[in-house]
């Protein structure tokens, strides 16, 4: 006797703490591949490890490694001797060149370091730190070195120091344009550590999410297995076809891998959070606990502990027609089975 498919949705606490350990695990095993790629292959076979001994020297060179507490006289005397020695002309060409002008390295060092306007006026001529010097007819020459207007007092040289730590952590963006070797050195080591990222996040989301659930019968993942939690389709309760189970994933991590290709930290951990959290709201704000992923492929999470979840019609089928089966139909043990949800499973506004 063929028999509706018993499931029942997995509780929303259940569902949740799986969804945030796998999560959890996807990141962990990224930065443990990372790490292993970039240390493992990169440093041994690409001489990852050389290029950085060779990038902290040139940076050395020009003295780009002083840390974010010093006082900030030390990161203006870097910052002068950047501009007016080391690369004077380099940077008054390629200023002039990409902004289209013709200052000198002073006015642009006036402008790009002590952020004052580039054509001052008696309404703008100065900052709270410094001011164009002023001619006798009352102009203002742009090509003298700014004054520094005195202070004290820990709000001025907190913000003094902000002004020319800023300014000296662009130089090392600088030297990639003027310095040949220290641009080839880094593009390489970045490119390296970009290619460790997505090798990384590639191999945990696609093991963790798809060869796994692929590998066992409810097409779970490590922690759903431990919270006994699997996917069904909403309009026939069946276990989902193994083309969503593919699919799943790749709904899920598109945006974090987008974060992954922009070569940024700081892309990749904003983006990841930022749908993770998402994905959060989503499986909280649906009845059926559904994230982003499930809504899109029609599936919904089941307990597949208080459920009995076939693979399709057939295989419902031939569990009825077993020994095992049969004394399910029995009335007394289906009297047991009243905690399990009895669904005639439709596609309505409540399912999705």
């Amino acid at each position: 006797m063929k028999q509706s498919v018993r499931v029942s949705k997995a509780p929303l606490n259940i569902h949740l703490g799986a969804y945030v350990l796998d999560t959890i695990s996807l990141f962990l095993m990224t930065f443990i591949l990372y790490i292993t790629t970039l240390y493992g292959v990169f440093a041994t076979c690409f001489n990852y490890l050389g290029n950085e001994n060779q990038i902290r020297e040139i940076e050395d060179r020009y003295d780009l490694n002083l840390d974010a507490n010093q006082d900030y006289t030390k990161y203006e005397a870097v910052i002068q001797n950047f501009y007016f020695e080391e690369f004077s002309d380099k940077l008054e060409a390629y200023y002039n060149d990409y902004y289209q002008t013709d200052y000198t390295i002073i006015h642009i060092y006036n402008c790009s370091v002590l952020r004052l306007v580039s054509e001052p006026n008696y309404q703008e001529y100065k900052t709270d730190y410094y001011q164009y010097v002023q001619n006798e007819d009352g102009s203002f020459n742009v090509d003298s070195l700014a004054i520094k207007l005195e202070g004290s007092g820990k709000v001025y040289e907190q913000n003094m120091h902000d002004l020319f730590y800023n300014s000296y952590t662009d130089l090392k963006d600088y030297l990639k344009i003027f310095n040949d070797d220290y641009s080839t050195l880094s593009i390489t080591n970045e490119n390296y550590r970009l290619l460790s990222r997505i090798i990384g996040f590639s191999l945990s989301f696609i093991t963790l999410f798809t060869i796994i659930p692929l590998c066992n019968k409810y097409n779970e993942t490590l922690f759903q297995r431990f919270f006994k939690v699997t996917y069904v389709n909403c309009k026939s309760g069946y276990l989902p076809a193994k083309y969503k189970i593919i699919l799943r994933p790749f709904i899920l991590f598109t945006i974090p891998f987008i974060g992954v290709c922009l070569g940024s930290d700081s892309s990749l951990i904003i983006l990841s959070i930022g749908f993770v959290f998402i994905n959060f709201l989503l499986i909280l704000l649906s009845k059926n606990n559904k994230d982003l992923a499930d809504r899109m492929l029609s599936i919904y999470p089941a307990s597949n502990e208080e459920s009995l979840i076939f693979k399709n019609a057939k295989d419902e089928e031939d569990f009825f027609n077993s020994p095992e089966g049969k004394k399910i139909l029995e009335p007394d043990l289906l009297e047991k089975l009243n905690n399990i949800k009895d669904i005639n499973i439709i596609e309505t506004p409540d399912n999705k």
